[in-house]
């Protein structure tokens, strides 16, 4: 299949992130994938994938320019990666005179939650099939006026399996042991509405080193907030005589630090690319969580960590401190070990790129031919009656 993902822009984020670690499994499994969005940082790890990008302005200003290209390539899916990108792409089909027996099959994925307040979105009874990562975020768009009995497919983040460096495996090992200090990386965006999480780390870590001598925190992330929390992390240096937090602004890739951190706190993909690589993990988004572990895994990941939570879990020193507590005191005891190896175990299963890759292409195959069975024929189909072969 000839397929084209529409986002806002390949800078620093989970749902490049997301794109392009889709995009490589399916361009193992013979796919073709473009992208249109705004371009960034990872424009180069999107073009050494083998992406086909066609870089463009922000919404609205990229309709013209996507209607073009609507109109010299032809398409069996467009994937638009929330509903502005949708409303980008309902725009560009009519541009292009695009009507619906014309355009190609049309999926939306939504990355979160629709605030409780939002009842109406124009764009997403107008697709093919819908596509979200948490049941909690059919739940919601099931309110959605014409959304009661809309088709809606449920996908798996996929997670990017890395080597860790030995001397990084080392040097994680000796914090283990306890011949190191221990180290935590917290990687979250600074926001408003984020950076609860970063104050209650650093007043965590704050009551912990103490007694845990040379323990310390380095943060990830950008926003507004960064000052504030520099501010923050300032005082209680200060106070201490040495660096105990440290702020490094965003990082186009923060797991070669996270591999070597005694413990994680963040969410969605942070948290599970931590957990995938068996690195402990205190999970913290818009909502707190806490510790994962075999027994809470499923859940975790239904609320993706902390950010798609629809019951209240505000993030407090305590949730961080208990978290933190935690893993310093099982760092090195051979169940904590084990635990964290089935958690992997089960992450590599089923949230690959491969495995990931191959759900998706079930979805996309699904939808071109409920496309065509209402009067449109795909591209491939043009070349083959089974688009698929």
């Amino acid at each position: 299949m000839k397929i084209l993902f529409v986002c806002r822009s390949i800078n620093i984020g989970g749902i490049p992130n997301v794109i392009l670690r889709a995009a490589r499994g399916l361009i193992e499994r013979g796919h073709e994938i473009h992208v249109c969005a705004q371009g960034g940082v990872m424009a180069p790890e999107f073009r050494q994938a083998g992406i086909r990008l066609h870089l463009t302005g922000p919404t609205p200003f990229n309709r013209p320019s996507l209607a073009l290209l609507l109109r010299r390539e032809r398409f069996d899916l467009i994937h638009a990666d929330n509903s502005t990108a949708g409303e980008d792409v309902l725009t560009a089909f009519r541009w292009a005179s695009l009507n619906e027996s014309k355009r190609p099959a049309f999926v939306v994925a939504i990355h979160g939650l629709f605030p409780p307040r939002i009842t109406v979105d124009a764009c997403l009874p107008r697709t093919d099939r819908m596509i979200v990562f948490d049941t909690s975020t059919t739940a919601r768009l099931r309110r959605l006026e014409g959304m009661t009995e809309h088709p809606i497919e449920m996908v798996r983040r996929p997670v990017q399996a890395r080597d860790v460096p030995i001397r990084d495996e080392q040097l994680r090992g000796e914090q283990l042991r306890g011949e190191q200090p221990p180290h935590f990386v917290l990687v979250s965006r600074l926001s408003k509405s984020k950076s609860v999480g970063a104050v209650a780390a650093i007043e965590a870590v704050a009551e912990l080193e103490g007694a845990h001598p040379g323990l310390h925190l380095t943060i990830v992330g950008e926003g507004s907030r960064r000052q504030s929390l520099q501010k923050l992390a300032n005082e209680l240096n200060a106070r201490r005589h040495r660096e105990i937090v440290r702020l490094v602004g965003a990082l186009k890739d923060p797991f070669p630090l996270m591999a070597t951190a005694t413990g994680v706190i963040g969410t969605a993909m942070v948290a599970m690319e931590a957990l995938f690589h068996e690195i402990p993990v205190v999970a913290a988004g818009y909502q707190g969580y806490g510790t994962v572990t075999p027994d809470n895994l499923d859940e975790a990941i239904e609320c993706n960590f902390g950010d798609a939570v629809l019951e209240p879990r505000p993030i407090s020193k305590t949730l961080i401190l208990d978290g933190l507590s935690h893993i310093l005191s099982t760092r090195d005891s051979p169940g904590e070990k084990a635990a964290l190896a089935i958690v992997a175990q089960r992450l590599r299963r089923d949230h690959s790129e491969s495995a990931v890759a191959m759900g998706l292409e079930s979805i996309y195959q699904e939808t071109v031919l409920a496309h065509a069975a209402r009067g449109f024929t795909s591209h491939s189909a043009l070349l083959k009656r089974n688009p698929f072969l």
